[in-house]
């Protein structure tokens, strides 16, 4: 299987778990629940991004190759 279907398959299925996260058992409070929920999303994916992002910062300065 090649990288560039690994990705998609990767991308698709974090799309789906994201969806599931915000759709899944909200009763009745719809508008509060949901934005609040996708918040929460984004601010993992910027910690992700973030995390990942030092890491090859850090790699790169101590000339440590993974």
């Amino acid at each position: 299987m090649r990288n560039s279907t690994k990705l998609m398959i990767l991308a698709a299925m974090a799309i789906v778990f994201i969806l599931l996260y915000g759709f899944y058992d909200i009763k009745g409070g719809f508008d509060y629940a949901f934005p609040k929920r996708m918040l929460r999303v984004t601010a993992m994916i910027i910690t992700g991004i973030a995390i990942a992002y030092s890491t090859v910062v850090f790699q790169t300065i101590t000339h440590n190759r993974i």
